[in-house]
């Protein structure tokens, strides 16, 4: 029983091994030349992009593409396996690329929206050459990966792309081997992640981790091994380096968006979101040049001035807000553009003179800044701010008091984000003692003739009179006692006690003017009395002729005299009166 199961078993293996031989790869034979459009160096036919394609070893022509070709997948199977790109030659890998050979590209490879780039061997990306490992970043692969002792030697002018949750692994045989040297340009979005062995980004060369998104971001994690920068290393993300800082040397220029872990900066750091005053970080053996801080990538439009030796930025007149400036590096014959993430300095948007509070009173002050992070009062004895006191932390507004505490201070507020803090103007608190109602408030004269002048009084016992057109709110009219007025008609004053910002309650004082013509004449019959017509003012005389019927009533009021003139009658039943007497003050 036993012996026919393994039997059976047996013979499905074979079955399924024999399968596979049937779907083996179009394989590279070289028989005839090293050129890989001929379809006699192919056994299998000419690959197409459905094909997966072996190179195998023991050959003496080994491929070398020369036109555009598309397949689906490569397996250079041994160290002795090998492919070359030519330039302008363009090989584009739907799904894998696995190498234990070596690979020469001075042409183009695009391993498009499949597995990763697996090396075990060498690859070299020659001056002329571009390699894209386009992965989708959300699948959990990596762009590139490096193990046992695999190089990849990126040589100046060549271009390496590649995306993944991590763009780079690199895991060898630790043995110190130098398993990736960049002369070019890397971009590498979601960073590079590395084990053991030693990476050199050489003179000259630059390698760029990108964020794709907060869960895949442009940092470089090395947990052994050498990292060794002499060109450009820009990491939009973190450092974290659990190798020492002697395993993580900056000999050239690098950037860290965020998080600096523990490294050797023998030459210059450019600082994201740096503070004017601490602009980059500079080495001991730095010899590099910042030829300027520029608002474009083109750097033709300075942002300010800067200096080496004082690590301090000057920004000229920029606008408000997170912006991006560049800096332009130099480093014998390589030339570096670096950008920085800069928010400028906060601007007050308005600001505050000497303030006036009356005993007991409080005022709650707001000076806004543009791009203040936070804020911070402070209050002196001084007019320089010598010896300043803190006071509120709260976003841009404190409560000052009219008391003796805040009294005669200087005030300041302190506006702070990354980049350094500015001062408001600085300002006085006066407190003023509290007022009382005015007393003794009267006029000098009544009943005023029209165009007449009276004299109005208060007194206060603190602070002065201030007189006013209405009871409350209106308009103030004269800010001393006595207050000569000329009213044209009956007018209320009204008198107020104010000691700079103490303001009393206010009392009236009302003048009456007195509208009256120097002479009147009366005649008959236009001016006849048969009513009670009050009484008849005139500041100097009445001349009557008219006649004041029985049902009449009148009163004649005079400054000097009332002259009755023929015609001029009081009937039986009349009522009527001559007064000689001052009609108005004058």
């Amino acid at each position: 029983m036993k012996k026919r199961i393994f039997s059976k078993g047996l013979f499905a293996i074979l079955l399924f091994i024999n399968q596979l031989s049937f779907a083996a790869a179009i394989t590279w034979n070289g028989s005839v030349s090293t050129d890989w459009s001929n379809a006699a160096n192919w056994t299998g036919g000419l690959p197409t992009s459905a094909d997966d394609v072996t190179i195998p070893i023991g050959l003496t022509n080994y491929p070398v593409l020369a036109s555009n070709t598309s397949i689906k997948s490569i397996f250079l199977v041994n160290t002795a396996a090998s492919l070359t790109i030519n330039s302008g030659a363009v090989l584009d890998i739907s799904t894998t690329l696995s190498c234990r050979g070596s690979i020469q590209n001075f042409g183009t490879i695009n391993v498009n929206e499949g597995s990763q780039f697996e090396l075990n061997g060498i690859f070299t990306n020659k001056t002329t050459g571009v390699f894209n490992s386009i992965i989708p970043v959300v699948n959990g692969a990596y762009g590139i990966k490096l193990f046992n002792l695999s190089r990849i030697v990126n040589e100046a002018g060549g271009v390496i792309n590649a995306t993944g949750s991590r763009g780079l692994f690199i895991q060898g045989d630790n043995t110190a081997l130098t398993m990736l040297s960049n002369s070019g340009m890397i971009n590498l979005t979601g960073g590079i992640e590395k084990y053991t062995d030693n990476l050199i980004n050489e003179t000259c060369g630059i390698i760029k981790l990108i964020t794709f998104s907060n869960f895949y971001r442009g940092e470089i994690i090395n947990q052994a091994g050498l990292v060794q920068n002499n060109g450009y290393f820009d990491i939009q993300y973190n450092l974290t380096n659990n190798a020492g800082a002697s395993n993580f040397v900056n000999d050239g220029l690098i950037k860290i968006g965020n998080t600096a872990g523990t490294f050797t900066n023998n030459k210059l750091r450019v600082r994201n979101n740096p503070a004017n005053a601490t602009f980059m970080t500079i080495g001991t053996s730095n010899n590099l040049v910042v030829d300027g801080i520029y608002t474009d990538l083109a750097t033709t439009v300075s942002a300010g001035t800067y200096s080496l030796t004082t690590n301090v930025f000057t920004p000229a007149t920029l606008p408000s807000g997170s912006q991006t400036l560049y800096a332009k590096i130099t480093y014998g014959a390589c030339s570096f553009i670096a950008p920085i993430t800069y928010v400028p300095l906060p601007v007050f948007t308005s600001q505050y003179t000497d303030r006036n509070l009356c005993t007991g009173a409080s005022e709650v002050l707001n000076l806004p800044a543009t791009d203040a992070i936070s804020y911070q009062w402070q209050s002196s004895s001084f007019a320089n701010m010598n010896a300043p006191t803190n006071l509120s932390t709260s976003a841009g507004s404190t409560t000052i008091l009219g008391n003796a505490s805040f009294a005669n201070k200087y005030i300041r507020c302190t506006a702070l984000n990354n980049t350094g803090s500015v001062f408001s103007d600085v300002f006085r608190v006066i407190v003023s003692s509290a007022v009382t109602a005015p007393t003794a408030v009267s006029s000098s004269k009544n009943n005023l003739c029209s165009g007449v002048s009276a004299s109005l009084s208060a007194t206060c016992a603190v602070g002065s009179a201030k007189w006013y057109d209405q009871a409350t709110g209106g308009t103030a009219l004269a800010t001393s006692s006595p207050f000569v007025v000329t009213p044209s008609a009956t007018t209320t004053y009204y008198a107020a006690c104010e000691n700079t910002a103490c303001f009393s309650s206010r009392v009236s004082q009302a003048i009456t003017v007195v509208n009256a013509v120097a002479t009147q004449t009366l005649v008959s019959p236009t001016n006849d009395i048969t009513a009670d017509a009050g009484v008849l003012l005139a500041g100097n005389n009445i001349t009557a002729s008219n006649k004041i019927e029985t049902t009449g009533k009148a009163t004649f009021q005079t400054g000097k005299y009332v002259e009755l003139n023929a015609g001029f009658e009081a009937k039986n039943g009349a009522v009527f009166q001559a007064i000689i007497q001052a009609v108005c003050n004058n």
